[in-house]
């Protein structure tokens, strides 16, 4: 994996993650990741999605810390 591809792989895997977390039945389908008729259960006890701690003091990463991080 390229360096300068990893934001985009990780912005794709959380989006994917996310799908059985939020939905009783849906598919994704990413450029590198896909999922058919995924299930989690039980699901998370905190509507939407599981909190996520991340750190960084990289200016570039502070979207996705907006984004995904619980607070």
């Amino acid at each position: 994996m390229r360096f300068t591809s990893r934001r985009d792989m990780t912005d794709e895997f959380v989006a994917v993650m996310h799908t059985p977390w939020r939905d009783e039945a849906a598919e994704c389908h990413g450029e590198r990741f896909e999922l058919q008729s995924p299930w989690s259960h039980p699901k998370p006890a905190q509507p939407g999605k599981p909190s996520a701690l991340i750190d960084s003091m990289v200016p570039r990463t502070f979207d996705a810390i907006g984004r995904y991080a619980a607070g």
